[in-house]
């Protein structure tokens, strides 16, 4: 399960997250995903642009680091739901098991 986006003590912790479903692009290159519970959304920034095409509704790996969001950011991607988001994985890696 993803945990909630604004808990700031997971900043500069590196993670692998597997099994987590896109759920939206939130621009040509970053984009959302969820955990199978449909809990909170996470930004996911690509470190390099990807080879692999990511689509909403994949499954995907992904290796990174937590990082804290920029504060012009928290604009530029603010959700739909109106949620809180305050942190975001810079991805070194990205895998679809598609």
């Amino acid at each position: 399960q993803l945990t909630r986006t604004v808990d700031m003590s997971l900043v500069g912790r590196d993670v692998n997250l597997s099994g987590v479903r896109v759920a939206r692009a939130a621009d040509k290159q970053s984009f959302w995903v969820t955990d199978s519970a449909g809990g909170d959304n996470l930004l996911v920034v690509p470190v390099a642009p990807s080879s692999v095409d990511i689509k909403e509704g994949d499954t995907v790996a992904i290796k990174g680091v937590i990082m804290q969001m920029p504060r012009a950011w928290q604009d530029k991607f603010s959700t739909t739901q109106g949620t809180d988001e305050r942190i975001y994985v810079f991805a070194s890696g990205v895998r679809s098991s598609r």
